[in-house]
């Protein structure tokens, strides 16, 4: 039709007639739902359709993208009919949306009508569509931090989320505000450098709730004219003379703008790189050892790019030869194998692993070829007669589960046999048996061979093999058969005398040949020939089990202890046991026979059986093998299980519809029939299962059902469907008269290409026709228009066009179609699946990630639309880990992932392209471990106890915080409070002691420990450690002292006690020790002389005991030193005793001007050092005395002291000290504040009483202090009061005052003098003196002396009062 449309617009003049009428189009736009599939018909707010007032058909065209997500079903459309659309490409779709152009031409008047047509596929979220990016150019290669703000058609919503998803999504953060999505780059730590490798793709996902849109953002490095090392120091290890690598070093740079050649500085001379894949390589690894080259070998490789040259530096560590270490991957790049097609085997490409691994042809006619585990290339298609080339892609894989893969091309030179293979129908192998006494020439088989070579000339070749006797031993070549040939046939005849020969069995092999062809591969066929003879009388040896057939039928239900087979041993003999397996099914006799041992009725239709005989007088034992096929045995029962029949409307009376035929149990047919059912009134059957019809059935209904049953046993029946056809159509009406279809080169024998479909289910007879030659063996056409190819499609590359009919003919005459069918032919390496490179290995997710989040995309080369890609995976997992969107490869959550329980799964992606090129790639995924467990410690509470003598850094105890991620690391704090004589280690938990420790000072520490995952936060649990520390004994027993002094007088009685002393032991574990105190020596210092003494002194009970008179002592002072012992372990400790021995005159009394209570030591001691620095002699107190006259406790204290003169070491004399102090208080009026000293006033003294304050009675004291606030606040009061009542009295004076004064100005001016001040006269002072405060009880007063007046006598004179210069006279 195309042809003739394109001739008449020729006719018309060349310039198509534009017209506006030949399509009826309600809208130009059409809405895709989200969920539709390839293979719907999308429709509009109507069909568009052809004008209904054109008398012509339409051709119609649809011009758009390639590939284009839409196609017509159907080129021609007459008036009236619609433009159906269909969805042939989801992916195909930019942004959801596609616009196709639309011809319609006139088939006979060529008008043309052109119109746009716009696909929009629905959107059901609220979210905008992220516009398609272009590539994000990274300048500083993620050393600063970048932005990019990318502008959406709408707002997003508030309760959005955004999320990157890809291998470098930690080098990417995304926001978003109003209608903005905002992109920074996360800079690489200092501490951290990071390698990214550019360009690459991360996944943008916007979600809310359940809806989500995404893009792919790719980001690309910065072009510059800066080169630069990837890395500026690789590392490898070369085993010394093997050369063997841990891992390949290969070397990359960034910032090149052109083609970088890598060259290799190497003093060594061993090694290599090459120059544009920068791979290292060794030339000589036998040269390469250690006493050589010594443990390092540094190479620098340097890459230049013509412009600028950088260099880096290889360290290469020489380790020593150890067992060869297994490298993984193929010897070489590429293979070329060369091999007749006759031979299974082509070649070995095994590649080399330490683990087991498997093959598989990613590229290439993987139909054909097949690589073996153990390497071998085997040949699987059928043998050809013309040379043929191939080149397949061979991968390799751990099949444990590994990543590492490899690949090679192998590039195969099949050689054609030239001609036809001979063929043969017979059983390739199978028993014969022969009697001992049949004669020669007797045949025993015949094979029947085929060659369809018209100059095939065919010879026969017979092999002995395998001659034994009854006794199972091997016997030499007997030629007792022979072939004869007869034209294509073989056969088998007995050429020696069987009854003389030992054999038993003989296995023989006849071969074929065709030697008009040698090429042509042999073929051969096995007979196994049993001789039987008569049971023979010499004695036997061994045992010779007959080999079973190779398949045994056994009826399908056979009941239990049917016989199956009896099996043959040779020699016969008893008491032989035999034994079968499986042993469930069957059972076997002693004598051989089997038979089964339950119901085989639920078994597979195939059942190997394994029998074996044993002989327990010689041991020896013969087996054989044999399958058993289940075949069901005769019963009555029908031809077929259903009977349809299709009628034409008009059917008459008594017509024939069907003929039904059944069997009895004995295999015989059935000739008596009944029929049953509602419907059954309008038929009737004759004995020869004829149906035939009672009466016209158009007026009684469209469809009849009823029953057929054998009249001997009605139970068995099979039914019958009669339908009525509908009214002829006129035409033929197919669902689509024009079928496109693509199919690689590799397609598979008997796949499915297309199907031609006629509109109301009518059966029609199909044939297909073509104009190319050659075609019609590649294609076929089956009885319900299915077009399968028939042969194999290589070289048949291209568009091919076949013409198919459609007929049926009935009593109306013969109706036909035709529909044309275009098959295209690519080859399929034009659609091989591949895999991004460097892309797809490792995916990632976080724990406890919702099921059914999107985690990634799976990456491939995009092909043509034709190809038809197609994303699968499979895991090492029970159950799913992830689903994969088999469209466009996205990954998504099958379940919740936990990082404790497992790290990564493997998996296994497959890309699938044209349905039969596929390949397949281990990748990793990789679960994130997320903090979502509490930290806890294992103690709350731990007490450790520890000797005060231990060092400093000495770990005492190690606290322990769990946490079950691990990602998450654990720093421990010290709380507030903690004591500085500690330290802790923030990532062990160790606590170190850090200062020495004395348990005399601290006993027990307490110290507060609290962890978290970041080492500058403290924010979770705490515990508390307890430290109790050790006494040791390292301390000798102390006074409490350093140093004693007592004052006594000469006449002490001997014996009394002078002073009480106190010692003790720090250490806890000498509490209870007895201390022994001692008198070590004592001196007696005098007058500038010292002389030592003995036994003046002696401690009794911690008490210093006088033991001589001291009458002789006055003035002087004992030295004594005293010493304190611990009786366990003898450490002692010293103090020193000064004893001042003065007479009773020498005392001098001080009153101390605070009251008994205040009185304490340091006040007795302040006191004394102001009376040292006035006298320059040292005051040494003796006695605290209160005054209390008659019983009446004063306020007054007495101190009594002695004086000491330091120089010359004597007591001086009380009378001494007191002309002392009146020179220095006559030489030095002005001092003030110093003591005054006195003899002691003995009628005053009423107790020695040496406490240092007086104690008394809280209810007296706080009596009277009660009394004391109350008598505060009435004087405050009356106070206020009289301050108040005076100010008053003061106003109101003023106030008359002044009303006199203005009264008495008006009346009388005033002519009065001033009154003058009186003074009281007073005996004059002292001349020195010039102005003296004189003071009594009731006034102060102050006078000139010169002022000499009488009393009462009044004069004008000036007063003048000095204040007095010195605050004591005041």
């Amino acid at each position: 039709m195309r042809e003739i449309a394109a001739l008449l617009l020729l006719v018309l003049g060349g310039e198509l007639v534009r017209a506006a009428d030949l399509l009826s189009i309600p809208s130009t736009t059409f809405n895709i739902p989200r969920n539709a599939q390839e293979g719907d018909v999308i429709f509009g707010n109507g069909y568009i359709r052809a004008s209904k007032e054109i008398d012509e058909s339409l051709n119609l065209e649809l011009e758009g993208t390639n590939p284009s997500p839409i196609a017509i079903n159907g080129s021609i459309i007459d008036a009236g009919q619609p433009v159906k659309f269909i969805l042939v490409n989801k992916n195909a779709f930019e942004n959801g949306k596609s616009r196709v152009k639309l011809q319609a031409i006139g088939v006979i008047s060529g008008k043309v009508q052109e119109e746009t047509i716009n696909f929009e596929v629905e959107s059901t979220s609220s979210l905008p569509e992220i516009p398609e990016i272009p590539n994000f150019v990274v300048k500083s290669d993620f050393q600063d931090k970048e932005t990019a703000i990318v502008k959406v058609s709408s707002e997003i919503p508030k309760d959005s989320e955004l999320e990157v998803l890809g291998s470098y999504s930690e080098r990417v953060q995304a926001t978003f505000q109003d209608d903005n999505i905002i992109l920074d780059t996360v800079p690489c730590q200092e501490d951290a450098p990071c390698e990214v490798t550019f360009p690459f793709t991360v996944i943008l996902v916007l979600r809310n709730g359940e809806s989500h849109v995404e893009a792919l953002l790719t980001f690309e490095e910065e072009k510059k004219s800066s080169l630069k090392m990837t890395q500026k120091l690789y590392q490898t290890t070369i085993e010394e003379h093997t050369g063997e690598q841990d891992h390949l070093v290969k070397i990359t740079t960034k910032g090149a703008n052109s083609e970088v050649l890598y060259s290799l500085r190497d003093s060594s001379g061993l090694f290599s790189i090459h120059p544009k894949e920068g791979i290292l390589s060794i030339l000589h690894p036998e040269f390469l050892t250690i006493n050589s080259f010594g443990d390092t070998v540094n190479l620098t490789v340097v890459a230049t790019n013509g412009d600028k040259t950088t260099d880096a530096t290889i360290v290469v560590k020489i380790v020593p030869e150890v067992q060869k270490n297994v490298v993984f991957g193929f010897d070489k790049e590429s293979y070329e194998i060369t091999s007749d097609n006759i031979s299974p085997i082509l070649g070995n490409i095994a590649a080399k692993s330490s683990t087991p691994v498997v093959y598989r042809i990613t590229e290439g006619r993987g139909d054909l070829y097949k690589v073996e585990p153990n390497g071998d290339v085997r040949y699987t298609g059928k043998l050809v007669k013309e040379d043929r080339e191939d080149e397949i892609t061979v991968a390799v894989q751990q099949s444990t589960g590994g990543l590492k893969m490899a690949s090679t091309k192998l590039q195969i030179h099949l050689k054609g046999i030239g001609s036809n293979p001979i063929t043969t129908k017979d059983p390739v192998e199978s028993v014969e048996m022969i009697s001992s006494e049949e004669p020669a020439g007797v045949v025993v088989s015949s094979i029947q061979f085929d060659d369809v070579d018209s100059d095939a000339k065919l010879q026969y070749f017979l092999e002995h093999t395998g001659a034994k006797n009854e006794n199972g031993e091997e016997l030499e070549d007997e030629n007792l058969f022979e072939i004869k040939s007869e034209d294509k046939t073989a056969h088998l005849v007995v050429s020696g005398d069987l009854s003389s020969s030992e054999a038993s069995t003989v296995i023989l092999k006849i071969t074929a040949e065709d030697s008009a062809h040698p090429k042509e591969p042999r073929i051969t066929v096995t007979r196994h020939v049993v001789i039987q003879r008569e049971k023979s009388e010499e004695p036997q040896l061994g045992l010779n089990l007959i080999q079973m057939p190779k398949e045994i039928t056994v009826p399908f239900d056979a009941k239990i202890g049917t016989f199956v087979y009896r099996t043959t041993v040779l020699p016969e003999k008893n008491d032989l046991e035999f034994s079968i397996e499986p042993s469930h099914l069957f059972n076997i006799s002693n004598k051989g026979d089997i038979v089964t041992a339950k119901e085989l009725t639920g078994e597979a239709e195939n059942l190997k059986i394994h029998v074996i005989v044993k002989d327990p007088a010689t041991s020896t034992s013969s087996e054989s093998s044999s399958q058993i096929l289940l075949k069901k045995t005769l019963k009555p029962h029908f031809s077929e299980s259903q009977y349809i029949v299709n009628l034409p409307r008009g059917t008459p009376e008594n017509a024939a519809i069907t003929v039904v035929s059944a069997t009895n149990q004995n295999g015989e047919p059935v000739k008596n029939f009944l029929l049953k059912g509602g419907h059954s009134k309008y038929f009737s059957i004759d004995k020869n299962g004829a149906v035939k019809t009672l009466e016209a059935l158009d007026e009684l209904g469209n469809e009849f059902d009823l029953l057929v049953a054998v009249a001997e046993d009605p139970t068995i029946s099979v039914p019958i469907h009669v339908t009525l056809q509908k009214a002829r159509e006129s035409t033929i009406v197919l669902q689509e008269t024009q079928i496109f279809a693509t199919v690689f080169d590799n397609l598979p024998i008997g796949s499915f290409i297309g199907k031609v479909e006629v509109g109301n289910g009518e059966k029609v007879k199909f044939e297909m026709a073509s104009e190319e030659k050659g075609m019609m063996s590649l294609f076929k056409i089956k009885e319900d228009g299915t077009i399968v190819s028939s042969d194999w499609l290589a070289g048949a590359e291209g568009m091919h066009k076949f013409s198919v009919l459609a007929s049926n003919m009935d009593q109306a005459g013969v109706r036909s179609a035709n529909a044309t069918v275009i098959i295209d032919v690519i080859k399929s390496n034009e659609c091989a699946p591949r895999f991004k490179a460097n892309e797809n290995l490792i995916f990632y997710v976080r724990e406890n990630t919702p099921k059914d989040t999107v985690i990634g995309k799976v990456s491939a080369d995009v092909l043509p639309g034709k190809c038809d890609l197609e994303y699968s995976i499979t895991s090492n997992d029970e159950q799913p880990i992830l689903t994969i969107n088999p469209a466009n490869g996205e990954l998504k959550t099958a379940r919740e992932f936990d990082f404790e329980k497992s790290k990564s799964h493997m998996l296994t992606l497959k890309l699938v392209a044209g349905k039969h090129n596929s390949v397949e790639m281990g990748a990793e995924l990789r679960v994130i471990d997320q903090d979502d467990h509490h930290l806890k410690f294992d103690l709350q509470e731990q007490t450790v106890e520890i000797p005060e003598d231990v060092p400093r850094g000495t770990v005492v105890a190690t606290v322990v915080a769990r946490e079950e991620d691990e990602s998450q690391e654990v720093f421990y704090h010290l709380l507030a409070g903690a004591p500085p004589q500690f330290s802790l280690d923030s990532r062990t938990g160790k606590v170190m002691v850090e200062e020495l420790l004395d348990r005399e000072e601290i006993d027990r520490f307490v110290i507060e420990i609290g962890a978290s995952n970041d080492e500058n936060l403290i924010n979770g649990p705490s515990t508390k450690l307890i430290i109790h520390v050790k006494d040791v004994n390292d301390n000798s027993p102390r006074f409490d002292l350093p140093s004693y002094y007592t004052v006594t007088s000469k006449d002490t009685v001997v014996g009394s006690s002078l002073l009480e002393l106190h010692a003790y032991d720090p250490d806890v574990m000498d509490k209870l020790k007895k201390l022994d105190y001692s008198v070590t020596g004592a001196n007696f210092e005098y007058r500038g002389m010292s002389r030592n003494v003995d036994e003046v002194f002696d401690i009794q009970s911690q008490k210093l005991i006088l033991m001589k008179s001291l009458s002789d002592y006055v003035g002087g002072v004992f030295n004594v030193q005293l010493q304190v012992r611990d009786t366990v372990d003898g450490t002692i400790g010293k103090s020193a005793l000064r004893v001042y021995v003065h007479d009773s005159s020498d005392l001098l009394s001080l009153e101390l001007p605070y009251s008994p209570s205040s009185v304490s030591q340091a006040i007795i001691q302040d006191f004394s050092e102001q009376v040292s620095n006035s006298t320059g002699l040292q005051a040494i107190p003796k006695t605290v005395l209160y005054k209390a006259p008659h019983g009446i406790m004063s306020n007054s204290v007495d101190l009594q002291m002695i004086f000491f003169n330091k120089t010359i070491s004597e007591i001086v004399p009380s009378e001494r000290i007191l002309a002392i102090q009146s020179m220095r208080q006559a030489g030095n009026p002005d001092v003030k504040n110093v003591p005054v000293l006195r003899k002691p006033a003995s009628p005053y003294l009423l107790t020695d009483n040496s406490r240092s304050d007086t104690f008394i009675q809280p209810e007296l004291f706080f009596l009277v202090l009660g009394f004391l606030v109350l008598l505060t606040i009435v004087l405050a009061l009356c106070g206020l009061m009289a301050c108040f009542a005076r100010s008053k009295f003061l106003r109101e004076k003023k106030i008359m005052e002044n009303e006199m004064a203005i009264k008495d100005a008006i009346q009388f001016p005033s002519n009065r003098s001033p009154a003058l001040i009186s003074f009281k006269h007073y005996a004059p002072p002292p001349p020195r003196v010039s102005a003296e405060m004189y003071r009594n009880h009731e006034e102060h007063m102050y006078r000139s002396p010169n002022l000499n007046e009488k009393v009462g006598s009044y004069a004008v004179q000036q007063a003048t009062i000095t204040v007095a210069e010195h605050e004591e006279k005041i």
